[in-house]
């Protein structure tokens, strides 16, 4: 091989390299990027899960759980001013609870709405939108 035939291999080679760099690049961005919506569905499940843990802590403390009554936690906790598109229902039973989070996140008018409680402390899909 001479000096003309080293520099053309050297140049495909970098341009290859640097191609397969760019398709890459793109595949990351692509498979690592959320919509709007998987991002309030993500923030979502983490206020549920943030609600069981909360739940937990005071029924371990008081013996009963809290609910979205603003007159039994206004002083505590205030279910709905939590920022998002999703609505957060906290209904006490006693010995039980169940926190639910709503949205209609396409504008259909169906509901999207997940759910915790003490026996599925992992937030569950009840209804997709």
């Amino acid at each position: 091989m001479n000096l003309l035939e080293d520099r053309v291999l050297v140049r495909q080679t970098s341009i290859a390299l640097v191609m397969m760099a760019t398709i890459c690049c793109m595949l990351v961005y692509r498979f690592t990027t959320q919509s709007a919506i998987d991002r309030e569905r993500v923030h979502a499940r983490t206020t549920l899960e943030t609600i069981h843990q909360l739940q937990q802590s005071y029924f371990d403390e008081y013996g009963t759980y809290l609910s979205s009554d603003r007159g039994n936690t206004s002083d505590i906790l205030r279910w709905d001013d939590i920022p998002g598109a999703f609505e957060y229902i906290v209904l006490d039973h006693g010995d039980t609870y169940v926190a639910l989070a709503e949205a209609d996140l396409d504008g259909d008018g169906d509901l999207e709405i997940w759910r915790v409680d003490p026996r599925h402390p992992d937030p569950v899909l009840v209804q997709s939108d």
